[in-house]
């Protein structure tokens, strides 16, 4: 009888602040929320960190395992970094607070949602490049950079090559910044074909109109 009238008198502590997410990735963000106003006279000892995507199915534990609290710092503001996210949807996230009674308190109201959809889209293609200066054994490619940058800046380009009989493109292993390259180790008397393709933040983009032919000469005499 005693015991529960004990029983009786514990309380779980009221629900924290609605979390706040930022510092938001493809697959990661910062979620930080306040304690809870109540505690149930009892320490805070742990946090239930959920999350929900695209506003639909059930909530799921949004961290390995639960979250303890450093003695201390029951009142201070708590961060924890989520990671697992799936690139492309929407996450809203929601927080309990369990005390070392073995209690645990109604969740937070969700925060608000974020989204993991890439910052960024991946570059148009660049114009068709240009040959000029064609020697035995190089030739050296022009070109524009594309129209539509994704919203970020050209990191740098990628150039591929194949001789016009085959079917495989070969990589250069340099990725010029610029829109001008020497491409060498060509073959003398071998008919080439080049494309380019532009980088930023979010990947490559689509390559390039394939240029024109080009056959590096052989030097008379060699």
């Amino acid at each position: 009888m005693h015991n529960a009238s004990v029983s009786s008198l514990l309380e779980p502590p009221s629900e924290p602040e609605s979390p706040e997410a930022r510092d938001v990735s493809t697959n990661s963000c910062l979620v930080t929320w306040r304690p809870p106003y109540k505690d149930g006279d009892a320490t805070l000892a742990y946090y239930h960190l959920e999350k929900r995507a695209n506003q639909k199915g059930n909530w799921v534990r949004a961290t390995n395992q639960k979250l303890s609290i450093l003695a201390g710092q029951e009142n201070e503001p708590f961060s924890t970094m989520v990671t697992g996210l799936i690139p492309d949807n929407v996450y809203e996230f929601r927080v309990a607070a369990e005390n070392v009674d073995g209690l645990t308190g109604e969740f937070s109201l969700p925060s608000h949602r974020i989204s993991t959809q890439p910052p960024f889209s991946i570059p148009g293609k660049p114009s068709r490049p240009d040959i000029k200066n064609v020697t035995e054994t190089s030739a050296t490619l022009t070109w524009r950079p594309p129209y539509d940058d994704g919203g970020d800046s050209i990191k740098h380009y990628l150039i591929q090559y194949k001789v016009t009989s085959g079917t495989h493109w070969a990589p250069s292993n340099e990725e010029p910044i610029d829109c001008e390259f020497a491409l060498t180790g060509l073959n003398a008397e071998q008919e080439y074909h080049f494309r380019v393709a532009a980088v930023n933040t979010a990947g490559p983009g689509e390559w390039s109109d394939v240029s024109e032919t080009c056959t590096p000469y052989k030097v008379v005499g060699k």
